[in-house]
């Protein structure tokens, strides 16, 4: 804020001549603790405010930011101008004491757009998107991390491994992420969940001046691509049975090696109906053929079973709703395509 009271962003389009020039005759103030602040302008870092070493700022204007960063805020300041929106950089929301990171508005409708490098608590996320949304402004997350990728197979899939924070930008079983470096979007969709923090995807890109807003959803997977996910899905499940019996110390008193045991059929030969991948499975903190197994064991055994209470006896984890959910939609499908002796009746509570 400069002492005239007008609010000014560091933007793209400005030289770092005119920047040097305006430091020398303005006087320059944070928005928040109104404390000074100091412009500086090198020829290594991006140009930015910081405040003095003795301020006490306990806003989000006292984060320090990456040039990865920086340099996110600018692309996306540069896309939406040229989408036509009308953009703010770290514009000050004082009624919650916010500040997104790009504040773009068309038509009367304005959302807050946060550039997310760095990894930082879920709830963070949640308190911030809600403060928007008390006063009418909606939010779009973009992830600016990179993804580790484990494995690159044939037709666009790829095995990679996504920590919790990533796994929670997950939405209709896709995970967007954006390269700030090679101004790059890439998609990871058609998540199948391997257990851990491992996913098989299929792979795509889209570069950020293709993009548009709301962002491109991903097409329909190409028959040779499901094909691909298919069949590493049942390799990846195959070593995960043989890994399981391996390293086992329990012997028949492992839960899933007793399982098969009771059911009379060895781990290895379980059918393929048993260890889908279920959208959303990555909830449940096991291997997707593990917790399934336990399922179907259950059904052949009970008449009657609430999948609450089953989840949190057998799985000891709780049953929340989205774990409820998941566990659900797969006994529904068990009812469909196995024979059982009995005709078992699902809840799921």
């Amino acid at each position: 804020m400069t002492a005239e009271d007008h609010l000014l962003s560091i933007s793209p389009e400005m030289s770092k001549a005119s920047l040097i020039e305006l430091r020398k005759t303005t006087i320059f103030h944070c928005p928040a603790c109104l404390q000074p602040v100091k412009l500086k302008v090198g020829n290594v870092k991006i140009a930015h405010f910081s405040h003095t070493p003795s301020a006490t700022c306990t806003s989000f204007f006292s984060e320090n930011e990456s040039p990865h960063h920086l340099q996110g805020k600018w692309q996306f300041y540069s896309f939406f101008q040229s989408l036509g929106y009308s953009v703010t950089l770290e514009h000050y929301l004082p009624s919650i004491q916010q500040r997104p990171d790009l504040l773009v508005t068309r038509n009367g409708r304005s959302i807050a757009i946060e550039v997310q490098r760095s990894t930082i608590p879920i709830e963070h996320v949640n308190e911030r998107t809600n403060g928007y949304a008390s006063i009418g402004i909606e939010t779009c997350w973009i992830l600016a991390q990179s993804v580790k990728v484990l494995s690159n197979y044939d037709h666009q899939v790829v095995r990679i491994s996504l920590s919790d924070f990533q796994q929670s930008f997950i939405h209709d079983n896709t995970c967007i992420v954006y390269d700030v470096e090679l101004k790059t979007f890439h998609y990871y969709s058609s998540l199948h969940y391997l257990g851990g923090n491992q996913f098989l995807a299929r792979h795509s890109t889209l570069p950020l001046r293709l993009q548009t807003f709301p962002f491109r959803q991903v097409g329909q997977c190409r028959p040779e691509t499901v094909a691909t996910l298919h069949s590493k899905w049942q390799a990846r499940r195959m070593i995960h049975l043989q890994q399981l019996m391996k390293r086992n110390r329990q012997g028949i008193q492992h839960p899933i090696l007793r399982a098969c045991y009771q059911l009379g059929v060895y781990p290895t030969e379980l059918p393929n109906y048993i260890g889908i991948p279920i959208e959303g499975a990555e909830i449940i903190h096991r291997h997707p053929v593990e917790w399934q197994l336990l399922l179907y064991e259950a059904l052949s055994h009970n008449s009657h079973i609430s999948i609450e209470t089953f989840f949190q006896h057998t799985m000891s984890q709780p049953g929340t709703d989205k774990v409820v959910d998941v566990v659900f939609q797969y006994a529904e499908f068990l009812l469909k395509v196995v024979p059982f002796r009995h005709l078992p009746s699902v809840a799921k509570r």
